[in-house]
């Protein structure tokens, strides 16, 4: 008979004890509660009749109504309960993202399973070391990492599911400044963003700051990666470019991810003004860095705090998760950069291609000028006029003068046939120098739309293994919290109940991580590399169309130089 704290439940999903401590059961079973606080969402009981006692998930089992005389469907007594149960669905054969959505749809603030409040935690490293508990608050709310109007939520998938609207972030108008009277010198960017009127100015410096805090932060989450620091070349224009444009790059990623983009870190740095505001808040969000920073290797981060997520969100095989995971980044990553190489080569290419079609349209209007034209490279200038053109020091070296490029005019092209009064073939001449110069226009567009082209590949595919080497310290996180509970599984004797709980819960709620992470990143590339081959294949149909327009005007010319009265070849 059970006792008057006892009550009976019936079990809605299949729970598979990993340790001793737990009782393992089928949907369907019925099951005798014995003790319900033993914490962290999990029950203690046995099976009607049975003599061994376990631990299982609250959040699988139901209630069982009792019937008038106190007794449930098997004869046996039942005690009162105080009508809480983790019961948020009605109905026995609901598989848990049933359980979560039917919650969510009707309003409720609890998630099915455990709910991640990891200030109740206990971890034991060691057997006999002592009891470690989570940092404590900030003065935030919740764990002080996350701006407490806000809560992140993994839903079922796992994928991260957040309240706070995405923001647009600019970085624009790079200038050199300096302090201390010019000895140090340095680049400012504003910084545009939704939550503020005006820009704010910050140095890379800043940026490297927000970086590392977020990284002290949210241990497990993967931080978007920075450019890296310059020693030499930092105020070269086109350096200052490349930067300013990762710069946005960043802050739009990590105003992307609904953690970091509700962190008080990013907030700061987005809204701080002035140096005074700068530093306050700066010392206040480093206060609160090192109270919830994990204070030890099986700590949980406590930016847990702040995340809910339903149970059973995970599958079991973890290992084929991790697996799978790993084979997804790997490939990814090493196939991007046979890409990234590829496009690389396909740029040097296009650029030897376009110099060497402006060669040959310069050596047909060449053709035309005739002896003048050939007598440049019998002096040994074999290099297209393209090249001599740029005024380079070779030239200045080779002449002592800057090279200044000959503009091939018509009207300098000589009637250089064997025969004199061949005026048919001045005006093939005309009509050949014509198209030669006309090849120029065809060349500065393949050039310019090339350039395009490849910036739009290239800047993609870089940021995209940049993001690709973040992943592994999500997958390291959870195998750390996989290994710790594992630990402790197999050594269940010399650990206390609560230590092996707290260990489990801190593997499931980073493996749910761990998995939102992988889908946050997924759901970036098929966005991004989407809309990357649309902007590429839109830029190849503009180029073609608009060497089509070249080659037309340039026919149309070839044609018209034909079609006035022939040129007198008395001169």
């Amino acid at each position: 008979m059970a006792s008057p704290t006892e009550f009976m439940v019936i079990s809605l999903y299949d729970f598979e004890s990993k340790s001793d401590v737990e009782l393992g059961f089928k949907a369907g079973e019925q099951l005798l509660v014995v003790r319900k606080n033993v914490g962290s969402g999990w029950w203690e009981g046995r099976r009607p009749g049975g003599q061994k006692v376990g631990l299982f998930p609250a959040s699988y089992v139901k209630i069982v109504e009792q019937s008038s005389n106190g007794q449930n469907a098997s004869g046996e007594a039942v005690g009162a309960t105080d009508g809480t149960a983790a019961l948020y669905i009605n109905g026995f054969n609901a598989q848990p993202e049933d359980a979560f959505m039917s919650a969510s749809a009707a309003g409720s603030d609890q998630t099915v399973g455990i709910e991640s409040d990891f200030s109740t935690w206990q971890h034991l490293p060691a057997p006999g070391s002592g009891s470690f508990t989570c940092p404590v608050s900030s003065g935030y709310g919740g764990s002080g990492a996350l701006n407490p109007q806000h809560r992140s939520r993994i839903v079922v998938g796992p994928r991260w599911e957040s309240d706070v609207e995405p923001l647009s972030i600019a970085v624009r108008n790079p200038q050199r400044d300096s302090k201390l009277s010019g000895m140090k010198q340095f680049i400012t960017y504003e910084v545009f963003s939704d939550v503020t009127t005006e820009p704010v100015k910050r140095r890379y410096k800043h940026f490297l700051w927000l970086h590392e805090q977020l990284s002290e932060l949210f241990t497990g989450v993967c931080i978007p990666p920075l450019p890296e620091k310059q020693f030499t070349g930092r105020f070269e224009e086109e350096f200052i470019k490349i930067r300013q444009q990762f710069l946005e790059v960043f802050l739009n990623n990590v105003a992307r991810h609904p953690l970091l983009a509700a962190s008080h870190v990013f907030s700061h740095f987005l809204t701080a003004s002035g140096e005074k505001e700068w530093k306050t808040g700066k010392q206040m969000v480093r206060k609160s860095v090192l109270l919830n920073k994990p204070q030890g290797k099986h700590v949980g981060p406590a930016y847990l705090n702040d995340i809910v997520y339903p149970t059973n969100n995970v599958p079991h095989d973890r290992a084929s998760v991790i697996d799978r995971c790993t084979k997804y980044r790997d490939c990814l990553e090493a196939n991007t950069k046979i890409l990234q190489s590829s496009c690389e080569q396909l740029s040097a290419s296009a650029r030897v291609f376009s110099t060497a079609f402006s060669t040959f349209g310069e050596s047909l209007a060449g053709l035309a000028i005739g002896n003048g034209y050939a007598s440049l490279h019998a002096e040994g200038e074999q290099e297209p006029l393209s090249r001599r053109s740029t005024g380079s020091r070779d030239d200045k070296k080779r002449t002592g003068e800057p090279a200044v490029r000959k503009k091939h005019d018509v009207k300098a092209v000589e009637n250089w046939c064997w025969r004199k009064d061949c005026a048919e073939f001045a005006q093939l001449m005309q009509a050949v120098h014509v198209f030669g110069s006309g090849v120029s226009g065809v060349t500065d567009t393949m050039k310019t739309q090339s350039e395009e082209m490849t910036h739009i590949v290239t800047s993609s595919l870089r940021e995209q293994i940049g993001l690709l080497q973040c992943l592994p310290a999500a997958l390291q996180t959870y195998k750390e919290s996989a290994d710790h509970y594992s630990t402790l599984q197999s050594r269940s004797s010399k650990y206390s109940v609560e230590a092996i709980l707290s260990a489990s819960k801190y593997e499931e709620t980073m493996a749910n991580v761990m998995m939102a992470e992988f889908d946050h990143y997924h759901q970036w590339f098929m966005h991004n590399f989407r809309q990357m081959m649309s902007n590429y294949l839109k830029k190849q149909v503009e180029l073609h169309q608009k060497l089509l327009a070249e080659w037309l005007n340039a026919q149309v010319a070839f044609e018209n130089a034909f079609a006035g009265p022939l040129v007198s070849s008395n001169r």
